[in-house]
This record gives C-alpha cells, structure tokens and sequence, in this order.
C-alpha cells in the first residue's frame, strides 16, 4: 500500500498544475503542490504506524530532538507585525511540516523493496524527468507556455529566457530533471537522458546544470574505486581553476551569475554572527528557530521596490538557512544524517539502480546549496523519498545481493 501511495505521489505532484481541472491561469501552483506533497507525505506517515517501524538514522533524531530547543528560544523573540508584536507564530507551522516529512521518511524507509518494485520506482522518477524536460523544449519552441517572464524579471537577473518549465522558474525545473537524469542513465535510458540533458541546458539555469553534473559524476563513481579517484581529482581540479577565475577574472564573475544570491548570504551569515536588533540577539548555536528566515531576515535587509533591492525571500542555500534557523547544531545533525546514509550504502553502491538513486540524491543535495528545493512540493517530495532508500534496510539487502 505505501509503495502505491508513493509511485503516486510521484507521478502526481511534479504535474499537479497541468490536470486539466486546475485553473491556475496567472499564478505559480507552488503553494498547492507543496500542499498536495503535505498530504501525501501525512498519508505515508499514517500508513507507516500500521506496524513496527523504526528510525535507522540516529542523526535524523539528533535533529528532530533539536527542535524543541530552537522553539524555546523562538519564543522569547518578539516581532511587530502592523501593529501587533507577535511571539514566532512562523515556527508552528515550519515544525508541523518537518514533523510530517519525518513521518513520511519513516515510511520509506521501513517499507519492504522487492528488486521489482525499486526498477518501478527508478522508472517513474526516469519518466517524469524525461516529461519535464519536455515542458522545457515546448517552451523553447513557444508551445505549452504555462509561465511566461513580465517586466519584473529583469529587476531579479533573469537569466533563463522564456524557457521556465511547468515548476514556474527555470531554478526550480532544471534541479528537478537533474535529479532524475542519474535514476535514467541507470535504468540505460539513453534517449530519455539525452532530453533530459537539453531541458536542463535549455534552462540556463547554472544551479541546475552544475548539480546535474555533479549526479551525474557521482553516479559513475559509484563503479568502482577506480573511476571514483579520477572523477574526484578531476572534479577537484576543475572546481579549484573556476574558482580562481571567478575571483581573479572579471569575465569569469560576470558569467557566474549569482542573481543577489552572494549578497544574500553575506547577510544571512552576518545576522547569524552579530545579531538582528537590541532584542534579537546572535544565536549562532540554536539558531533563531524553524521559518524564521523569511521573518527575521527581512527585519533588517527589507526588499524595499523591485529593481532597488536584491534582497530575496528565502536563502536559495538550504544548508544556511538551516543554520539561520537551527543554528550550527542543526546544521551539523542535518549534514551527519546525509552522511549516515551514504556510509551505509556506498560498500553496496555497484548495483546500478542503487548508484542512480545515490547519483540523483547528491544531485538535489548540490542544487540545495543554490536554492530551496527542499520547500518545494516536487524535489521536496522526491527527495524525501531518496532519503528513505538510502536509508531502507531491504534495500541495502537488495543491493548487496545484487552487487
């Protein structure tokens, strides 16, 4: 039953906005996909307690024990909000949601994976990637146009042109079809990823090209040893030369565009050292508790009018806001349950499937370093259900089997 709620939720919630009975003519869908991924998630979550189930992450406790503490300090925080001054109404929501994607990540990761049923997982997240790049060629040809750049766009950087796939930003597709390209090379869908490759170039969004590289990289080292050394020297090396152009070349800095996000972080990491106001004061290791970045952060870097601020809504770098919110115990919970999961799986990674989905969960990893894909309803979904297979222990019997 949960493995047909999440091939589902799979199918469903990246196209949400395409049924033909949604009227979403002006706006963006992002609130009702993340919405409908909620109940999906909730769903899985409540099927989980049907029987025994268990955490095989301690680190993903470590951080869920964390919260509690974050909430504490929150609360002390007052806010004007108009004219009332409000203590973190932001946090209860925030918290509901990570609550709900545990539950869902417990699901997955305690569900029974047949061979048969994770080729059937891997085929799903190779065909939606293979549909959204599509979307993405569509709109090149000015077909299927579901989203189209108005006279706001400039003010932002935009970069991508008229191609933004149906996710509503060429940020948000290319991360999305990134992550599935991996899960289609291993399923030896070529044709399928060399579509999936021009939907993402075609986007020009840098994020999501560089983290499709990087899935794509990890993907085949997971071969062998062999192949992951020369990757990781030439992935060392490349990484150090576009560095040192980036800040000893004014061509090189003016074709890696940040869209405002280095300033953004700059202050966000300032906020974090030295504090908001009298009142809010640094709370480097607790951080200023869960939503609060979309809250705080304004509070002293408004975004004022379009095109005389670059200041953005959200961090566009999971990691730091993380960190904003959770402080650096958070942040050091959240990166020791990737880990985790990693260490577990990669003495078993050459079965083929299982370096896919390693290969599409380093992808969206990278891409959450450049925006918020995990506060999305799709890669948010999605990524969840990576997390659980790296973590599920039928699959890691699978694959050592397998291997």
């Amino acid at each position: 039953m949960r493995l047909r709620v999440i091939a589902l939720g799979l199918i469903l919630i990246p196209f949400v906005d395409v049924l033909p009975f949604l009227d979403h003519i002006g706006g963006h869908m992002r609130s009702v996909r993340m919405e409908v991924a909620t109940v999906f998630a909730l769903i899985l979550g409540l099927l989980s307690f049907r029987k025994p189930t268990q955490c095989h992450n301690k680190y993903v406790l470590a951080f869920l024990s964390l919260i509690p503490l974050t909430m504490f300090y929150a609360r002390r925080v007052p806010v004007l909000v108009g004219n009332i001054i409000q203590t973190s109404p932001w946090v209860g929501s925030a918290v509901l949601t990570i609550l709900v994607f545990f539950l869902m990540f417990i699901a997955v990761s305690n569900v029974k994976v047949s061979r048969n049923d994770f080729v059937a997982l891997c085929n799903i997240f190779s065909v939606c990637g293979f549909v959204a790049s599509l979307f993405c060629i569509c709109h090149y040809f000015g077909f299927a146009q579901f989203f189209f750049l108005d006279t706001h766009a400039a003010a932002v950087n935009q970069t991508a042109g008229r191609v933004i796939g149906h996710l509503g930003h060429a940020t948000l597709t290319a991360p999305f079809i990134g992550m599935c390209l991996p899960i289609s090379l291993c399923r030896k869908h070529y044709k399928m990823a060399i579509v999936m490759a021009i939907g993402i170039l075609l986007t020009k969004s840098q994020v999501g090209i560089g983290a499709a590289i990087a899935g794509v990289l990890a993907y085949y080292s997971t071969k062998g040893y062999r192949q992951a050394g020369v990757i990781m020297i030439v992935s060392f090396l490349s990484l150090l030369v576009l560095s040192s152009g980036f800040f000893g070349n004014d061509k090189m800095r003016n074709f890696i565009g940040d869209s405002g996000r280095f300033q953004t972080w700059k202050n966000a990491v300032s906020d974090i050292k030295d504090g908001l106001t009298e009142q809010i004061t640094p709370r480097p290791l607790t951080g200023y508790g869960p939503g609060s970045f979309r809250v705080f952060y304004h509070l002293k870097h408004p975004i004022g009018k379009v095109g005389e601020s670059r200041q953005m809504l959200k961090a566009h770098n999971e990691y730091l806001e993380i960190l904003y919110a959770m402080g650096i115990f958070g942040l050091i919970a959240f990166l020791m349950a990737m880990y985790e999961c990693l260490k577990n799986v990669i003495p078993v990674c050459r079965y083929r499937h299982l370096g896919g989905v390693i290969g599409a969960f380093v992808s969206i990893s990278v891409a959450a370093g450049g925006t918020f894909v995990w506060q999305l309803g799709a890669t948010g979904f999605y990524s969840c259900v990576l997390f659980g297979l790296l973590n599920n222990e039928s699959v890691l019997i699978l694959s050592s089997k397998m291997a």
